[in-house]
Protein backbone atom coordinates (compact mmCIF):
# COMPACT_ATOMS: atom_id res chain seq x y z
CA UNK A 1 0.00 0.00 0.00
CA UNK A 2 2.91 2.38 0.61
CA UNK A 3 3.69 2.45 -3.12
CA UNK A 4 0.16 3.65 -3.88
CA UNK A 5 0.59 6.58 -1.51
CA UNK A 6 4.02 7.20 -3.06
CA UNK A 7 2.44 7.38 -6.53
CA UNK A 8 -0.05 9.93 -5.24
CA UNK A 9 2.70 11.97 -3.57
CA UNK A 10 4.76 11.85 -6.80
CA UNK A 11 1.71 13.00 -8.77
CA UNK A 12 1.60 9.91 -10.95
CA UNK A 13 -2.07 9.83 -10.08
CA UNK A 14 -3.43 13.35 -9.99
CA UNK A 15 -5.21 14.85 -7.03
CA UNK A 16 -7.98 15.81 -9.47
CA UNK A 17 -8.55 12.16 -10.37
CA UNK A 18 -8.60 11.08 -6.74
CA UNK A 19 -10.97 13.93 -5.82
CA UNK A 20 -13.24 13.05 -8.74
CA UNK A 21 -13.60 9.41 -7.71
CA UNK A 22 -13.87 10.21 -4.00
CA UNK A 23 -16.46 12.96 -4.46
CA UNK A 24 -18.87 10.48 -5.97
CA UNK A 25 -17.97 7.60 -3.66
CA UNK A 26 -16.93 5.14 -6.32
CA UNK A 27 -16.16 1.71 -4.91
CA UNK A 28 -14.70 -1.57 -6.04
CA UNK A 29 -17.23 -4.38 -5.98
CA UNK A 30 -15.08 -7.42 -5.32
CA UNK A 31 -16.75 -10.69 -6.27
CA UNK A 32 -16.79 -13.27 -3.47
CA UNK A 33 -17.94 -16.22 -5.57
CA UNK A 34 -14.91 -18.08 -6.87
CA UNK A 35 -16.74 -19.37 -9.93
CA UNK A 36 -17.82 -15.87 -11.05
CA UNK A 37 -15.79 -13.51 -13.22
CA UNK A 38 -14.61 -10.18 -11.87
CA UNK A 39 -13.83 -7.01 -13.80
CA UNK A 40 -10.20 -6.02 -14.22
CA UNK A 41 -8.80 -3.21 -12.08
CA UNK A 42 -8.77 -0.96 -15.14
CA UNK A 43 -12.44 -1.74 -15.80
CA UNK A 44 -13.31 -0.93 -12.18
CA UNK A 45 -11.63 2.46 -12.49
CA UNK A 46 -13.13 3.16 -15.92
CA UNK A 47 -16.65 2.32 -14.73
CA UNK A 48 -16.13 4.42 -11.60
CA UNK A 49 -14.93 7.35 -13.68
CA UNK A 50 -17.89 6.99 -16.05
CA UNK A 51 -20.34 7.01 -13.14
CA UNK A 52 -18.58 9.96 -11.49
CA UNK A 53 -18.76 11.83 -14.80
CA UNK A 54 -22.49 11.14 -15.05
CA UNK A 55 -23.07 12.35 -11.49
CA UNK A 56 -20.91 15.45 -11.93
CA UNK A 57 -22.69 16.33 -15.17
CA UNK A 58 -25.94 16.24 -13.21
CA UNK A 59 -24.46 18.58 -10.59
CA UNK A 60 -23.41 21.00 -13.34
CA UNK A 61 -26.79 20.81 -15.06
CA UNK A 62 -28.64 21.47 -11.81
CA UNK A 63 -26.36 24.27 -10.63
CA UNK A 64 -28.42 27.16 -9.27
CA UNK A 65 -25.96 29.87 -8.46
CA UNK A 66 -22.56 31.25 -7.70
CA UNK A 67 -22.55 30.87 -3.93
CA UNK A 68 -19.79 29.11 -2.04
CA UNK A 69 -21.99 26.03 -1.68
CA UNK A 70 -22.36 25.66 -5.46
CA UNK A 71 -18.74 26.50 -6.21
CA UNK A 72 -17.62 23.75 -3.85
CA UNK A 73 -19.97 21.24 -5.49
CA UNK A 74 -18.68 21.92 -9.00
CA UNK A 75 -14.98 22.61 -8.37
CA UNK A 76 -13.82 20.32 -5.56
CA UNK A 77 -14.63 17.07 -7.41
CA UNK A 78 -12.36 18.13 -10.28
CA UNK A 79 -9.46 19.02 -7.99
CA UNK A 80 -9.88 22.80 -7.87
CA UNK A 81 -9.81 24.44 -4.45
CA UNK A 82 -12.36 27.16 -3.87
CA UNK A 83 -10.41 30.25 -2.79
CA UNK A 84 -10.84 31.43 0.77
CA UNK A 85 -10.27 34.70 2.57
CA UNK A 86 -12.09 37.98 3.02
CA UNK A 87 -13.17 38.13 -0.62
CA UNK A 88 -15.73 35.43 0.17
CA UNK A 89 -17.81 38.12 1.92
CA UNK A 90 -18.19 39.79 -1.48
CA UNK A 91 -19.15 36.45 -2.99
CA UNK A 92 -21.86 36.07 -0.36
CA UNK A 93 -23.07 39.62 -0.95
CA UNK A 94 -23.42 39.12 -4.69
CA UNK A 95 -24.91 35.65 -4.45
CA UNK A 96 -27.50 36.97 -1.98
CA UNK A 97 -28.29 39.86 -4.32
CA UNK A 98 -28.55 37.51 -7.30
CA UNK A 99 -30.84 35.21 -5.37
CA UNK A 100 -32.97 38.11 -4.27
CA UNK A 101 -33.66 39.26 -7.80
CA UNK A 102 -33.90 35.76 -9.25
CA UNK A 103 -36.69 34.78 -6.91
CA UNK A 104 -39.91 36.22 -5.58
CA UNK A 105 -38.34 38.88 -3.37
CA UNK A 106 -37.10 40.86 -6.38
CA UNK A 107 -40.04 43.24 -6.30
CA UNK A 108 -39.15 44.41 -2.81
CA UNK A 109 -35.33 44.32 -3.30
CA UNK A 110 -34.62 42.51 -0.05
CA UNK A 111 -31.22 40.88 0.35
CA UNK A 112 -29.99 37.92 2.34
CA UNK A 113 -32.24 35.48 4.06
CA UNK A 114 -35.92 36.00 3.44
CA UNK A 115 -37.00 39.47 4.61
CA UNK A 116 -34.18 39.84 7.15
CA UNK A 117 -32.33 42.63 5.36
CA UNK A 118 -33.60 45.57 3.38
CA UNK A 119 -30.36 47.27 2.32
CA UNK A 120 -29.85 47.76 -1.40
CA UNK A 121 -26.22 47.74 -2.54
CA UNK A 122 -24.77 51.11 -3.44
CA UNK A 123 -23.03 51.29 -6.81
CA UNK A 124 -19.68 51.43 -5.01
CA UNK A 125 -20.48 48.35 -2.91
CA UNK A 126 -21.60 46.49 -6.02
CA UNK A 127 -18.44 47.52 -7.92
CA UNK A 128 -16.17 46.39 -5.05
CA UNK A 129 -18.02 43.09 -4.63
CA UNK A 130 -17.80 42.41 -8.36
CA UNK A 131 -14.05 43.19 -8.34
CA UNK A 132 -13.53 40.71 -5.49
CA UNK A 133 -15.58 38.05 -7.31
CA UNK A 134 -13.60 38.58 -10.50
CA UNK A 135 -10.43 38.08 -8.44
CA UNK A 136 -11.87 34.82 -7.07
CA UNK A 137 -12.67 33.73 -10.64
CA UNK A 138 -9.12 34.53 -11.74
CA UNK A 139 -7.70 32.37 -8.93
CA UNK A 140 -10.01 29.52 -9.92
CA UNK A 141 -8.99 29.90 -13.58
CA UNK A 142 -5.28 29.79 -12.67
CA UNK A 143 -5.78 26.55 -10.73
CA UNK A 144 -7.76 24.98 -13.57
CA UNK A 145 -5.10 25.90 -16.12
CA UNK A 146 -2.40 24.44 -13.85
CA UNK A 147 -4.30 21.13 -13.72
CA UNK A 148 -4.16 20.62 -17.46
CA UNK A 149 -0.66 22.01 -18.01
Amino acid sequence: MAWILEEIMNMRVTVATACFLMAYEQRLEIVDAEDADQDSCFTFVRKGADEAKRLHSSVLKNNHGFSLKYLRKILTPVGVNVPDGPQLDSLRTLSDARGTFAHSMSKSAKYGEYKKANKVLTPEEARDAVADCLSICERIKEQAIALVA
